[in-house]
């Protein structure tokens, strides 16, 4: 008897650790197809720029430079504005669809989130990976419910403890734990300077709040740094435990985690995808302390109920295979995950990596990496400059007046002083000069990539006019001295351009 009451109470305690509350994946439903929407919006703003043939990327350039059989996004059917609006508008239609849960807007969203990413991937970024991976699994989640914040009596269990629940948990679990053992550098483990390093470091990422913690106690920045660290690690094994106040207090660490990053550091997608997944993580716990007010069960609730009940019979096979079915998937996806993370921390991992393998995870999205700042942050930091001369013999700061179509004049200061934020739009963009400024190709695709940009920003800062003559497109690298506040700044011009 004592034995089978041990056996009990081990199972109870398993039981109790994995388990997903229903109302945590409705609202994280709502939550992500929210981020999407900003998404599709802030890709839709830039989609002259990035995902056209008239921009810094058209297919071409893909298809010299990326293996062949990696191309199959639907974008490339066509390398027009038009066609490119349409996919924009059938993905944020997709996301609504998501918020009002529509059978099959799960699966379009995660659909279309590959089709974009691979048009131009390079300007994805962690926040576009997480998106893509949590929609894999979200597809086959169960179907949550919303939180009933005027009735106390719908207080039942509302916990799920099957895979498909479970599974888009596990991979958010494996971003946190993967993302501390990517995290090996001194900075991290022995100096604490990674949080100061990384805002230091990275102008573009740092905000106005961030220029406030860098000036803050390196003390507090350092204390900072290990929080996150060991956060990362502690704060997935603290969900696991079977304790609802324990698995409370790792989302509200998590969520308060992603928060601070997104006022700190301009981060783009990555902020608002992260906030959003972090609400998987909430108990069901957090949603009974937010019921307000007590009331009971309405007399149609109940019919409803027992209209359902009839057809429950017949239903009941379908469920059960499709539900094996979903669970089968759901553990090979996890896997899958898992081993190609396990890949990641290997040396030469690309040429240990089979090749069919490699494709099938880069057409169900599951190709992954959780290495930002890893081993440590960047210690040097870049900005663009290009300064051109308009018809008249003027010089000009071409890269700061290219998207708002003014004319400034050069700065003294224009090789020595970071340019405004707001120059560069938004993270894709940064990224995308990244692109253009930063990568090492064959001097003859190096070429290309520099004409094709220098004929788009003749268009795009002409818009229309013959001002523009000429113009240099120079990198500028700085590295930061902390202990002298000082920073070093070396210049290199790439191209000279005639319009």
């Amino acid at each position: 008897m004592d034995f089978k009451r041990k056996n009990e109470s081990r199972r109870s305690i398993l039981w109790q650790s994995l388990v997903v509350d229903s109302r945590s994946i409705r609202v994280f439903q709502i939550a992500i197809a929210i981020a999407i929407l900003l998404d599709v919006w802030e890709r839709y703003n830039d989609i002259d720029v990035l995902y056209t043939d008239y921009g810094v990327c058209p297919r071409s350039v893909l298809v010299h430079n990326r293996a062949p059989k990696y191309l199959y996004s639907i974008y490339f059917a066509n390398g027009y504005r038009f066609w490119s609006t349409l996919l924009c508008i059938v993905n944020g239609a997709a996301a609504i669809g998501m918020i009002v849960d529509v059978p099959g807007s799960t699966l379009v969203c995660w659909f279309m989130a590959i089709q974009i990413q691979m048009r131009n991937p390079y300007v994805a970024s962690g926040g576009d990976i997480v998106h893509r991976v949590m929609l894999f699994f979200l597809i086959l989640a169960p179907k949550g419910t919303l939180p009933s914040f005027y009735n106390r009596s719908c207080k039942q269990n509302k916990g799920l403890h099957s895979l498909t629940a479970l599974a888009p948990v596990c991979q958010l679990l494996i971003i946190y734990f993967c993302a501390h053992a990517h995290k090996t550098g001194y900075s991290w483990r022995m100096s604490g300077d990674a949080s100061r390093e990384a805002l230091e470091n990275i102008y573009y990422f740092r905000t106005r709040f961030g220029d406030l913690l860098l000036n803050s106690s390196i003390w507090f920045m350092r204390a900072s740094t290990f929080a996150v660290l060991k956060w990362q690690f502690y704060g997935a094994l603290l969900w696991l435990t079977p304790n609802q106040g324990a698995k409370l207090i790792s989302f509200l660490g998590f969520f308060t985690m992603h928060f601070s990053f997104g006022i700190s550091m301009n981060l783009g997608h990555f902020t608002y995808i992260m906030l959003a997944c972090t609400i998987l993580l909430a108990p069901g716990y957090f949603w009974d302390l937010l019921q307000i007010v007590e009331n009971t069960k309405s007399h149609l609730k109940e019919k409803r109920n027992q209209r359902n009940g009839r057809n429950e019979k017949k239903r009941k096979r379908y469920f059960q295979l499709n539900t094996v079915a979903k669970n089968c998937v759901c553990l090979l996806g996890l896997i899958a995950v898992v081993s190609w993370n396990l890949k990641t921390f290997l040396k030469d991992s690309e040429d240990k990596v089979n090749d069919s393998w490699d494709f099938a995870m880069h057409v169900i999205g599951l190709d992954q990496a959780w290495s930002m700042f890893s081993p440590g942050p960047p210690k040097r930091d870049w900005f663009p400059v290009i300064i051109g001369n308009l018809t008249n013999g003027t010089m000009v700061d071409v890269f700061k007046g290219m998207f708002d179509h003014k004319e400034y004049t050069v700065s003294p200061n224009v090789w020595n002083e970071f340019p405004d934020r707001i120059s560069y739009r938004n993270l894709r963009v940064y990224k995308a000069l990244s692109f253009v400024f930063n990568r090492n190709y064959h001097q003859t695709t190096q070429t290309a990539i520099w004409t094709i940009f220098g004929k788009y920003v003749c268009k795009q800062f002409n818009d229309g006019k013959s001002r523009l003559k000429e113009f240099s497109m120079s990198k500028v690298s700085a590295v930061n001295r902390f202990k002298t506040k000082t920073t070093l700044f070396s210049r290199k011009t790439l191209w000279i351009h005639t319009c």
